[in-house]
């Protein structure tokens, strides 16, 4: 039981508790000496498998996912609202499901992965010129 008596609490010297040092470590980066990472996600197909073949699995993956991204979203500054309409996927996919399916996919699998591909970029031709004389 505490001891709530005032008069009869003592003090402890903190001189005996020896250092305690930490080795610091790279935090943002996967891979501090630059070599690629590889992730491998082993039970990918028996998750994909139980999302697929068990509703009591899927129904509460796909309420989360409609609950937090089912309702669209606000953006900080106009320039925002301007981009985020414009980014598109496969086929009819929207950037609201794109993220719907990203979230969806790291609830199953622990992580998901997207790719940006910039299409509306025009590469001007590289034109050399060989002059044999």
């Amino acid at each position: 039981m505490a001891e709530l008596n005032l008069s009869r609490a003592t003090t402890v010297g903190l001189t005996d508790i020896p250092d305690f040092i930490v080795e610091s470590m790279a935090l943002d980066v996967a891979n501090a000496d630059g070599s690629e990472t590889f992730v491998y996600f082993d039970k990918v197909q028996e998750n994909y498998g139980y999302y697929f073949n068990h509703p009591q699995v899927a129904s509460p993956i796909n309420a989360l996912c409609t609950w937090a991204f089912g309702q669209g979203y606000t953006t900080p500054d106009p320039e925002m609202a301007v981009i985020l309409p414009k980014i598109d996927g496969n086929g009819k996919e929207t950037f609201g499901s794109i993220v719907w399916n990203q979230e969806a996919v790291m609830l199953m699998n622990g992580d998901s992965f997207t790719e940006i591909i910039l299409s509306d970029i025009n590469f001007s031709p590289l034109v050399v010129c060989f002059c044999i004389i």
